[in-house]
């Protein structure tokens, strides 16, 4: 079978005592097969060169790791450094999609190194490799590392770094407040095609469901007028919906078209990128268009991938150059208009309840 060079391969790593490399030699034969499908690409300390900094190397490499394998054995609990591994494993598995597999190797004080770790580990029921038909543990050890790559490549779940970031907006005084908590959902003035007698409809988009029953959306808006946050606010609600979404700023587009969706996926989520664009109703969120041609033919690039477009610029960018511009000519028009009197207040009454401030809100 001739490998997909599309999918981006799981990243393992190797937790073990050197008293041990024949064992870690051993999995390596065993998980070849996934390594030439480009399924999972592994890392241990010997892949280190001379002169590298052998505690920042695996320090990076383990913050990198979808899957983190321990070669359990009594040299390996007795290790010092292979104790840190672990517990630092631990730590990370709270802030990110991690998987950690202990490998019994021979008997051990296992049982009470995972104790309170409710994780399971393999071969089969803890056996021991050591003691067990050496070529049907490592096909069990095959199989589930097989299954956690086929779980990691289809769990489609946002990265918490990414999603901190885009809770986060310029608005904001206090670090602590997120997009959510504040957010008002604006007025939108939505341009209709014109009808046989030449008008123009307008309507009011006043929430998100209206504004997502168009294919393809251009919102312009003057500046601060809240274009950025509407779209994070979009990309939120659809993450939270666990709709298939990808948030791109315009600003920061390079690179050969397909690439960047590839890019900005594996920043934005967990999974295979190959296995996700597979979805249906994908919506894609552009900030900040630009004059630039090229931001016009990857948007109609993008047409080829994603079921639903939005895009936001600047009411100037819009009336310069996008108004009557041909190739979105399937695009409504919606344009952000200033709040209401009461969105006012709402807004007002949201920031003095979430401040620091304590101040009474009347």
């Amino acid at each position: 079978m001739i490998p997909d060079k599309s999918i981006f391969p799981v990243r393992l790593f190797y937790s073990y005592c050197h008293k041990d490399t024949q064992y870690r030699e051993s999995m390596e034969k065993s998980l070849a097969l996934l390594e030439q499908e480009r399924l999972l690409k592994s890392w241990s300390d010997r892949s280190i060169l001379p002169g590298e900094s052998i505690s920042q190397k695996v320090r990076e490499e383990m913050d990198q790791a979808d899957i983190m394998v321990f070669l359990l054995s009594k040299d390996f609990i007795a290790s010092e450094e292979c104790r840190k591994e672990w517990e630092y494993a631990k730590q990370l598995a709270q802030r990110k999609l991690l998987f950690r597999i202990p490998i019994i190797l021979r008997d051990c004080a296992w049982k009470d190194l995972l104790a309170g770790d409710d994780i399971k580990a393999l071969p089969t029921d803890g056996n021991p490799l050591a003691e067990s038909n050496v070529d049907a543990a490592w096909q069990q050890v095959y199989e589930g590392v097989k299954d956690v790559i086929n779980q990691l490549r289809n769990t489609f779940t946002p990265k918490s770094e990414f999603i901190g970031e885009i809770e986060k907006t310029d608005f904001l005084s206090q670090q602590h407040l997120k997009l959510k908590d504040i957010f008002v959902f604006p007025r939108l003035s939505c341009y209709a095609p014109q009808t046989k007698d030449g008008q123009v409809q307008e309507k009011i988009v006043t929430n998100r469901e209206q504004l997502l029953e168009k294919k393809h959306t251009l919102i312009h808006g003057e500046e601060m007028s809240g274009k950025t946050a509407l779209g994070r606010h979009l990309f939120l609600s659809l993450v939270e919906d666990s709709d298939p979404v990808l948030h791109i700023d315009l600003e920061q587009v390079s690179g050969r078209l397909e690439k960047i969706f590839s890019d900005t996926y594996q920043r934005q989520f967990n999974g295979d990128y190959t296995l996700w664009k597979l979805q249906n109703n994908k919506t894609l969120i552009l900030d900040n268009l630009s004059s630039s041609p090229k931001l016009i033919d990857f948007i109609v690039f993008a047409k080829e991938f994603f079921d639903r477009i939005i895009v936001t610029l600047s009411s100037d960018v819009f009336n310069s150059f996008f108004r009557d511009e041909r190739r979105l000519a399937d695009f409504v028009e919606m344009k952000i208009e200033p709040l209401t009197h009461k969105q006012q207040e709402e807004l007002i009454r949201k920031r003095l309840t979430l401040s620091d401030r304590n101040e009474p809100v009347t």
